[in-house]
């Protein structure tokens, strides 16, 4: 299938896209848009996140903001913002890697499920629609329930695993992207199982960026790894330097859970960290002071927001 391109009039007067978020949490994807070459205006964002809300509104303060659980969301609300493009981000736990993977059978994909339903029942259907959501989402039911969904309303699919890495971000966080385009033609598309795992860059050279560019100047020793965690859980950890151009996922248990939630920095290059690991050491005490020495600590807000793709101004 052709590549589906976001581009040409959106409205019949005016050029202006008008962009639906729901699931908008603390703005991502607002901040991707200003930095496309397109001409937006976001109609309203909707989050049930109190917290979410307070950052997206707090960046974003002129935005429409609804704390609304989008399950409560029907046609009439669409018909009412009518929406060019709507951007959806569901829940993700229904789906994970670690999780149960009840699938459509998880409660929290029923807000999810609730927008399908509308979507069948709105007069002028969004010309886009967009989605992200975890790599699994793809051999889901609720995955085929969506494009069973957009193919009889009669949208054309490009569907995408991507990694930042592909674009020279040092992070892994494989996810998977949905572009849905209402098709001009009368006939209904036909239905495409096809996941693309690259995007078409023109020929453009793809340059990967170490750790160090992600970093701040300086960190507050709070961020050092505590002793207590340090001396039971080093060895497991995913430890990474400045010069490394990869990193693993972070999520939100990152600090809360020493391992599988991220990746942790060593500061101290000088020395031979699998010395450190391999070494025989009599007293735990001297196993921990060498463990110290590496001044191994979390990865900053700041930096995290950095290997996101958040700008500088997010939070400011």
């Amino acid at each position: 299938m052709a590549d589906i391109r976001i581009h040409g009039k959106m409205n019949e007067n005016t050029q202006i896209l008008r962009v639906l978020e729901l699931y908008s949490g603390i703005g991502g994807f607002h901040y991707a848009l200003k930095d496309s070459d397109l001409k937006v205006e976001i109609v309203a964002a909707i989050d049930i996140n109190t917290n979410a809300n307070q950052v997206y509104m707090h960046n974003f303060p002129s935005t429409p903001i609804f704390q609304r659980n989008i399950q409560a969301i029907n046609s009439k609300h669409f018909e009412c913002f009518m929406p060019d493009l709507v951007w959806m981000s569901p829940p993700c736990q229904p789906f994970t890697r670690n999780g149960l993977k009840k699938d459509k059978m998880d409660h929290r994909t029923d807000s999810f499920l609730n927008i399908l339903e509308n979507l069948k029942l709105i007069r002028k259907k969004p010309k886009f629609i967009l989605l992200e959501n975890v790599k699994g989402f793809e051999t889901s039911e609720t995955h085929d329930l969506l494009t069973q969904t957009l193919n009889d309303c009669g949208y054309e699919l490009n569907e995408y695993l991507l990694c930042p890495r592909q674009f020279g971000i040092p992070n892994s966080r494989l996810r998977y992207y949905m572009i849905a385009k209402l098709s001009e033609e009368s006939v209904i598309p036909t239905r495409t199982s096809v996941i693309n795992h690259t995007l078409n860059h023109s020929g453009e050279q793809i340059r990967h960026r170490n750790i160090s560019e992600f970093l701040e100047d300086e960190f507050s020793d709070e961020f050092l790894i505590p002793d207590r965690i340090l001396g039971k859980y080093a060895q497991a950890m995913d430890i990474v330097t400045s010069a490394n151009d990869h990193s693993c996922c972070f999520t939100k248990s990152y600090g809360h859970y020493a391992t599988g939630t991220g990746s942790v920095l060593r500061t101290n290059e000088m020395i031979d960290m699998e010395a450190v690991f391999l070494h025989e050491y009599q007293h735990e005490n001297e196993k921990l002071n060498a463990l110290k020495a590496l001044q191994l600590r979390y990865f900053t807000p700041r930096e995290v927001a950095n290997l996101m793709g958040f700008p500088k101004t997010f939070g400011k």
